[in-house]
Parts: structure tokens; C-alpha cells; sequence
């Protein structure tokens, strides 16, 4: 009853230190794997995510096989019923909570082992109690997609303590339980045999000889091996191989790592500078500060080999191997970034234990095993108090930096000026705000520190299109090109520029250049029929461009006024008069044609065109100077809305937009006169449609429904639509129609 009381009442303490971090946002990994990724918000999840690794994270470069994490975040979407953080932020500290119980419970019992004292109980419930009110853990609990680290620790912890206290249960394996579950959430929990036999090791063989004592320890860890073998091959053979740890030097990264050491080792007694990306670089193996940490490891195996001589130092012993075994996953395998604040939680769990018995330690040795001296114990508990309340504050200090994404990125910035990547972070949370112009100063400065900064040059790119800096664009995205040909995000972003601007030939250039490096995206596929359906819209033959001066993809009252003297800048042989040819049409070798089917073909590309048939008023297939005269009469023929203006739409065939307005009806549902995003129901529809929305408004009106259908009709790009073109491209539409749920309205 005793432990169960000073249980929740560790709990509660530890509740209240982070009780304003419930409602702190999704960040930084957490988008791609939580909110952005669509399979979270499929309850099936729960078990796909054992057998498809894909499912952890919207970016194919950040996917690995972790599907108790997966799961456990599918869990509290539908718990949730969405994306309400707090629930996510709920079951993490659950888990965290329990694991601090479990912690206090294995601690004592190590104790116990090494030296029996009343004081024990109080000792591990002192070490537990700081655990949970770290700073540095606030790293970990705020940041939802390493709840795998809290995983990791609470099923090392369990499976620990399971084989510690239920020792005649050994051979049953129920130990092993939550060490799989910890290797299923992370793959660094795969060391748990190597904990396993350091406990073993410590403090069940210390009276045996020496290869007798290594043997059965060895024999202890042998089912947990087998099970950390067998996981491993698992984990590898899930392992998609889109992932991209992002390492740049292997070597490099591995040498730095006994600097990460000392850096983590000094944050539990100074957490200082803590930071979500702190933004190292690779230390010069020869240099002082990579030599101190050679020199820190050895000295930590020293202490943990010294400490073991002694039976009352066995928990430190224990507790320093505990702290590099569990930094050894992270330290082998070459990551991204040298260092992460969340990487400690782990191994402060064998750090913890260490530092608490030492103290212990010294506290008997000073008061006589507090026989004496109650001055010494006074002060002890006193510095202890001092040291749980500064500890929460600064808890709820890092709690409350997580708790948006400008926080959290100020702080970054703040605390390392030269991370070029916190300030690009922290430029794309200024732009998503509407601030582009500082948004645009902070990319300008990740730049300048890092000039190969690709994301950061094409984020300048997007700042310069919001600030109108047009004489920025084409110098940023050809540099872009120079620096990365092979990359085709880069073409894609630049053609998306260049359609922007009208110069839909570059961008259609650059698209094909982008499908070739990549020619099974989907994405750059639609992106370049986006392009083309843009341009065709605006420039439908070359006539329409002619008279839409102002490049709008319509015909004002005024340009409609001008159209006489526009026309006549079409007449390249000066008769006054315009031909087919001359207004774009294309008959080739014509030599084998009658004079005829030569007026004919002339006649039928004037019919094809409405703007045409509307200016070639006798319809002889030529535009006679009368016609040309009179052109402004006839152009509003065409003025089927009678609002003064000729648009787009209204220069295609009659038969095209009668059948654009039929579809119309068939698919607007609720009659608003768009067809909405929730009336495009089904995959089919909304890839139909995916380049109809010229406007990117998320409807998509008449205008925008004509000028795809004339675009997918018109396959030959030849300005004419006939009537057997349209009729094949109403059989795509039909199709995708019937493919789509039984509820829409035909």
C-alpha cells in the first residue's frame, strides 16, 4: 500500500509539472507522420502497421518500421475522433507515467540488492521524481512521434524488472513481452540483452569465478538475444527503402558521437541550450573537443569497471553501463543529426540510477549511514526540494517553448543562429503567418550560411512570388537548376513560376525535362496537363491572343472595340484580308489538294472555331475587310451571358459548352453553380478533374469545366475540336462517373 501511495503521488507531481503541455502542436516530424499522413486516419492502421511499414509517415524519405508507433498514433486518432492533440499527448504521458513507477519499483529492488537500507525506498522514489521532471525528458513527452523513445525505456524497464522481481518466472519468458512491444515502437531497445547481461553480471553472479560469471550471465541473455536477433532481421527486411537517415559522413558522424557522449552526460546536471534542432557539425577527429570525448567514454567505462569492484557499487556500475548501451544504437548508425535532446531519455534512466546511489552513497559515508550528522541529511533533503522545484520549472518552461511552432522555432534560432535549417523552419512558420518579408530576411540567411541549402532557395522562390520581387525569381530558380540538375522538384518549381507568369512553353519545357529524371511521378504528370490546359485556355488559336491585349483569357468591351484594328495586325501579305493560315491554321503539303477541298478544309476550320464562324460572317473561310470592319458587331455574337465580355468559354464550339453545362448539372448536387470538393466523391473524380481548377480556388466553375473538356477533347492540340473528339472525351468523363459512389446524382 505504501509503494501504491507514493506512486500516484509521484504521478500527480509529475501531472502537474507538465499540465501545460496537453495542448501543445504537432511539430516539427509529427506533421509528416501524424496529421499529414492519411493513414493515421484509418482505424484499420492499428493492424496494418505490422505489415506496412509505409504507414508511418507522409514522406517516403522519413518511413521505417516502427508499427507499435503507428499503431499507437491510429489508436488516438480514433479514440479521438481527429486530430485533437491533447489525447495524443494523453497516452504518451500514461505510458511515461507508468514507466516512472516501474522505474521506482526496479530501482529500489537494485538497491535493495547492493545494500539494504529503509533509505532505499526513498532513494529510488528521489531518483524517479527527477526522472519525470527533467528538463531535458520535456523533449521527448512534447515531441509526439518520439513517444517511441518512451516505448523504448518503459519496455526495457518493464521487461527488467519482470525478470528481477518474478525470478520463478524466468522460464516461462514473460520478461520478454514488453522488450519485443519496445523493439516493435524503436529498433534501439534491441540492446535490452546487453542490459540484461550487465544485471546479471552485477548482481547475480558476483560469487562465481571469472569465466564461470561471464558464462551464466551469458546463459541469462540468451533468450532475449535470440529475440533480439530475430527482431532485428525482421526490422531489416521491413525496412522501406525509401528512408534516407540523411547522413552525410558515416566516419565523420561516428567520431563526433563520443562528443555527443559528454554533451548528453553534462545536460542532466546543466540542461542548458536544449534545443529541437540544435544544428552540430562533425568534429575534427584530432581536434580538442573530439579528443575530450574520446577521453570522457573511456573515463565512464573506467568508473562503471571500478564501481563493479565494489558490491556497493554495483547500481553505479549498473546504471553507467546502462547510460553508453543505450546510446550505442545511436551511435553505431549514422543519422542526419549528430545529436538529438530526445536520444537521452533512454539512457538517462541508467544515468539517473547512477547519480542517485552515488549520492546516496556519499550521504551514508558522511552520516554514518544517517546514524549521525542530521545536519548532513537536512540539507540533503533541502538541496533535493530545491533541485525537484527547479527542475519543473524548467520543465514547464520547455513546455511552454513546444507549445507552437513559432515558439519552438524562435527558441531554436535563438539559442544557434548559424542552424541553417531552424532558420528556414523558422522563415516557413513566418510565411505560413503572412509575414513574407521576414520570412524572405530569415531564408536569405540559412542561404547565406548554407549556399546548397536547396529547400531554403526554392522557399526564396515562393517569398519573392508574394512580394512581387519578379527580378528575384529567374535568378534563384536557374541557380537551382546549376546546382541540382537532376533533381526534378527543382524543374517542377520552376515551371510552376514560369505558368504563373504566362511563359507556359519554358514551363512545359521544364516539365518534360523534370518527367524524364522521374518519369513514374504522377504528380509532374498533372502538374504538366495543369500547364497545358492553363495555356490552352488563354490561348486557344492564335486569334484570341491577338485580341486579348491584356493576356486575361477574356475579351473586354474595349478589346472587343479594338478588334478591327487588331485583326489587321494578322495580315502578313497586306491584302487587307485574313486566311485560315493566317489566323493559325495549319493544312500542311497542300499541293495534292483541290482548290476545292482546299476552301473546304479552310471553311471546316472556321466552323470548327466559333471566334472564327462568328467573324467570317458569309462563312467563305476567309475574313474579308468588310468583316474585319464590322469585327466588333460580330464578336459579341458571342457574348452568350450577355455581361459585355467574351470569355474563353465562349469561343468554343456551341456543342462543347452545351455539353460543359450538362455535366455541370449532372454534378452539381446542390445547385451553387460550381461543382465543390465534397461533390468530387471518389478517386476517379477528382483525378479527372485534377487540372480543371485553373484558379486554385477549390471549385470549379463553367468557365474552368469548358476549357477542361475542350483541352481533353482537343488531343491533336490543332485549336479544333470535332464532334468525334468531344464524344471520346465524354466516354472518360462517363467512365469516371460510373466509378464513382453509387450516392452521386445522375
Amino acid at each position: 500500500m505504501k509503494r501504491c501511495a507514493f506512486s500516484l503521488l509521484l504521478i500527480l507531481n509529475v501531472l502537474i509539472v507538465y499540465s501545460n503541455h496537453f495542448h501543445n502542436d504537432f511539430q516539427f516530424d509529427d506533421t509528416n507522420a501524424i496529421p499529414n499522413n492519411p493513414a493515421i486516419r484509418q482505424s484499420s492502421t492499428i493492424f496494418r502497421a505490422f505489415a506496412d511499414p509505409k504507414l508511418f509517415s507522409a514522406a517516403p524519405t522519413q518511413r521505417t518500421y516502427r508499427p507499435l508507433t503507428t499503431a499507437s498514433l491510429a489508436l488516438d486518432y480514433w479514440i479521438a475522433g481527429g486530430f485533437d492533440v491533447f489525447f495524443f499527448h494523453l497516452s504518451t504521458f500514461i505510458w511515461f507515467s507508468l514507466q516512472l513507477v516501474l522505474m521506482f519499483l526496479l530501482f529500489e529492488n537494485l538497491m535493495d540488492r547492493a545494500d539494504p537500507h529503509p533509505s532505499n525506498f526513498w532513494t529510488a522514489l528521489a531518483a524517479a521524481a527527477l526522472f519525470g521532471m527533467h528538463p531535458v525528458n520535456a523533449e521527448t513527452v512534447n515531441f509526439i512521434i518520439q513517444r517511441s523513445e518512451v516505448y523504448n525505456a518503459l519496455g526495457c524497464v518493464a521487461g527488467l524488472w519482470l525478470f528481477v522481481r518474478y525470478s520463478s518466472q524466468r522460464r516461462f519468458g514473460w520478461y520478454l513481452i514488453p522488450v519485443a512491444l519496445a523493439i516493435l515502437a524503436k529498433p534501439p531497445a534491441l540492446v535490452f540483452p546487453l542490459l540484461l547481461f550487465a544485471y546479471v553480471l552485477l548482481f547475480e553472479t558476483p560469487k562465481m569465478s571469472g569465466p564461470r560469471r561471464w558464462k551464466s550471465a551469458a546463459l541469462a541473455a540468451m533468450p532475449s538475444l535470440a529475440l533480439a536477433c530475430a527482431a532485428a532481421i525482421l526490422l531489416k527486411r521491413m525496412q522501406p527503402r525509401s528512408w534516407n537517415p540523411g547522413t552525410v559522413s558515416a566516419g565523420a558522424y561516428r567520431l563526433t558521437q563520443p562528443l555527443a557522449v559528454l554533451h548528453y552526460f553534462k545536460s542532466f546536471f546543466l540542461p542548458t541550450g536544449l534545443n529541437v534542432d540544435a544544428g552540430w557539425h562533425y568534429a575534427a577527429p584530432a581536434s580538442l573537443p573530439a579528443i575530450a570525448g574520446y577521453l570522457f567514454v573511456l573515463g565512464m567505462v573506467a568508473a562503471a569497471i571500478a564501481a563493479a569492484r565494489s558490491h556497493t557499487g554495483k547500481p553505479i556500475a549498473f546504471g553507467l553501463a546502462w547510460f553508453l548501451i543505450a546510446l550505442l544504437p545511436t551511435s553505431l548508425m549514422p543519422l542526419g543529426d549528430i545529436t538529438n535532446d530526445h536520444r537521452m531519455f533512454f539512457a538517462f534512466v541508467g544515468l539517473t540510477l547512477a547519480v542517485f546511489w552515488t549520492l546516496r552513497l556519499a550521504l551514508f559515508h558522511a552520516t554514518a549511514r544517517l546514524t549521525h550528522r542530521d545536519a548532513w541529511v537536512h540539507v540533503s533533503l533541502a538541496a533535493l526540494v530545491v533541485v525537484l522545484i527547479l527542475a519543473a520549472e524548467g520543465t514547464r518552461m520547455r513546455n511552454r517553448v513546444w507549445l507552437t511552432h513559432r515558439s519552438l522555432w524562435s527558441d531554436s534560432v535563438a539559442k544557434n543562429p548559424r542552424n541553417d535549417r531552424a532558420l528556414s523552419n523558422y522563415g516557413s512558420m513566418l510565411y505560413e503567418e503572412g509575414d513574407y518579408e521576414t520570412a524572405f530576411r530569415y531564408w536569405e540567411r540559412a542561404l547565406a550560411i548554407n549556399p546548397a541549402f536547396a529547400r531554403a532557395r526554392s522557399n526564396l522562390v515562393l517569398a519573392a512570388a508574394r512580394l512581387h520581387r519578379t527580378d528575384l525569381m529567374d535568378r534563384y530558380l536557374l541557380s537551382m537548376v546549376r546546382l541540382y540538375p537532376s533533381n526534378p522538384l527543382v524543374y517542377s518549381t520552376y515551371a510552376d513560376w514560369l505558368a504563373s507568369v504566362g511563359r507556359f512553353t519554358e514551363a512545359v519545357s521544364l516539365l518534360d525535362q523534370a518527367q524524364q529524371l522521374d518519369p513514374q511521378s504522377e504528380e509532374i504528370r498533372q502538374m504538366r496537363i495543369g500547364v497545358l490546359t492553363r495555356r490552352d485556355a488563354a490561348d486557344r488559336i492564335l486569334l484570341f491572343r491577338i485580341l486579348d491585349a491584356d493576356h486575361n483569357a477574356s475579351l473586354s468591351p474595349g478589346e472587343i472595340v479594338a478588334a478591327p484594328a487588331a485583326l489587321l495586325s494578322l495580315d502578313r501579305n497586306g491584302d487587307g484580308e485574313l486566311t485560315p493560315e493566317e489566323c493559325g491554321a495549319s493544312f500542311g503539303d497542300v499541293s495534292h489538294l483541290t482548290p476545292s477541298a482546299l476552301k473546304a478544309a479552310r471553311v471546316n476550320f472556321m466552323r470548327a472555331n466559333p471566334l472564327l464562324w462568328a467573324l467570317d460572317s458569309d462563312h467563305d473561310g476567309v475574313i474579308s475587310a468588310a468583316e474585319i470592319h464590322n469585327a466588333d458587331k460580330q464578336l459579341q455574337q458571342l457574348d452568350r451571358n450577355r455581361d459585355g465580355s467574351v470569355e474563353s468559354p465562349e469561343t468554343v464550339p456551341g456543342y462543347v459548352y452545351g455539353a460543359a453545362l450538362r455535366l455541370m448539372k449532372r454534378l452539381d448536387w446542390n445547385r451553387n453553380g460550381r461543382i465543390d470538393a465534397e461533390e468530387l466523391n471518389s478517386e476517379a473524380l477528382r483525378g479527372l478533374f485534377a487540372t480543371a481548377d485553373l484558379d486554385k480556388d477549390g471549385n470549379i466553375s463553367l468557365g474552368e469545366l469548358t476549357n477542361d473538356l475542350f483541352y481533353r477533347a482537343d488531343r491533336d492540340r490543332n485549336g479544333v475540336v470535332t464532334r468525334d473528339e468531344l464524344a471520346a472525351a465524354l466516354r472518360e468523363f462517363e467512365a469516371a462517373l460510373h466509378r464513382s459512389p453509387s450516392g452521386i446524382e445522375q
